[in-house]
């Protein structure tokens, strides 16, 4: 193991791409197939602009887009900044503005 979250998830994706990574919802997702969704999130994110080191917003209260968002980020070299659902507009409003995050995955 490197030390680092993503080498060693990548890895992990690697050694076991055929047992499964997710059971949710009665959905069964094979570490191969999520690291699929995984570089597709990231490459979704380079295509909007988002270069090594950007914010990326998760701001969901739904788990697949959030874990969707979050290795996303991870893939393409951006920062994950999960912020509270809960949070009000105003909150919200504030957060965004300092942030200065490039992309913001949210839920409904």
């Amino acid at each position: 193991m490197s030390g680092h979250f993503l080498h060693d998830l990548r890895t992990t994706f690697e050694r076991e791409a055929a047992r499964p990574a997710l059971l949710y919802g009665g959905t069964r997702t094979t570490y191969a197939e999520l690291e699929t969704a995984a570089s597709r999130a990231a490459a979704m994110f380079q295509s909007a602009g988002v270069i090594a080191g950007d914010r990326i917003v998760l701001f969901t209260s739904e788990k697949l887009p959030f874990l969707m968002g979050h290795l996303g980020a991870l893939c393409a070299g951006a920062v994950p900044l999960p912020l509270n659902a809960r949070f009000t507009r105003e909150e919200m409003r504030f957060l965004l503005r300092d942030c200065t995050a490039r992309v913001v995955v949210a839920g409904r």
